[in-house]
């Protein structure tokens, strides 16, 4: 079982993620949004454990997935501000392959 926690307190999360992720047998244990009243709205609806409006409080939760769920022009920087905020291994691994990444998207432009 993977434990996840979701970067925005969006439509799309409550309305598909959710049920996604606990279909296959995982677990949301935290939401973080910049409103801390709507994050909290959000895991009292899902039954999710916690309710954060800072991503540092992701730190301690030995997460296996983050589903950054903000607006689209957010999710960038989501991305890089929970990498750089987290100790976590594979978001050690998903930013040291980054520039491979940006390589191939260009390649097959």
């Amino acid at each position: 079982m993977l434990k996840w926690a979701f970067v925005g307190a969006s439509n799309i999360a409550s309305e598909w993620m959710v049920g996604a992720v606990r279909a296959a047998g995982d677990e949301v244990v935290a939401v973080v949004s910049g409103s801390a009243a709507r994050a909290a709205g959000f895991a009292q609806q899902h039954g999710i454990a916690h309710a954060l409006d800072q991503l540092d409080g992701l730190r301690r939760l030995e997460l296996d997935a983050v589903y950054v769920s903000n607006s689209n022009d957010r999710h960038e920087q989501a991305a890089r501000d929970w990498i750089a905020s987290t100790d976590e291994p594979n978001a050690r691994l998903i930013e040291a392959s980054r520039p491979r990444a940006d390589w191939v998207l260009r390649w097959n432009d």
